[in-house]
């Protein structure tokens, strides 16, 4: 065997203690029965959202205007799909998406991600105008989270939009 060969083997060998094989038969997943939540990181804590609670709309680094909580879930795998939609209560839409997130195992049992992201921006024709007009109203976020086993949660929750710091 050449010392290339060597080498790749010995590497291979690393990788495989280090990083452990994939398990299929065991997904990343909190334990419980399917359920999803937002919340903030206030001080480092993390806080769930109460329904009418504020949702501090923020100016993102690469432009834009987003709701940034945290979401968590129990009971559905990672990767989840996540559909969002943001929509004032008067009935404007201000925002929806979807994406596959790879969520991260906290201390207390809940995958989570602190990446989440729900824009805010008015309807066409008026997409390009601020949204300063939204603080202090009242808006309805829809989360579903879902996996590829089938497993999902919905979330209905009512806010009210802030400006963020």
């Amino acid at each position: 065997m050449s010392l290339d060969c060597r080498f790749c083997c010995v590497a291979w060998v690393l990788v495989l203690v280090a990083c452990g094989e994939p398990n299929p038969d065991s997904p990343n997943i909190a334990p419980g029965e399917p359920q999803v939540e937002l919340g903030y990181l206030k001080q480092g804590q993390y806080t769930t959202c109460a329904p009418n609670s504020d949702a501090p709309v923020i100016w993102g680094a690469q432009a834009g205007t987003w709701l940034m909580p945290v979401l968590h879930t129990r009971g559905v795998a990672s990767p989840t799909l996540v559909e969002a939609r943001l929509t004032l209560a008067e009935g404007e839409p201000l925002g929806e998406f979807e994406f596959v997130y790879e969520l991260s195992m906290t201390p207390d049992d809940w995958l989570e991600t602190d990446a989440f992201r729900v824009p805010v921006q008015h309807a066409p024709p008026n997409q390009f105008e601020s949204v300063e007009d939204v603080y202090g109203k009242s808006a309805v976020i829809e989360v579903r989270i879902s996996d590829d086993a089938d497993r999902s949660a919905d979330l209905s929750l009512a806010i009210t939009l802030v400006e963020g710091d």
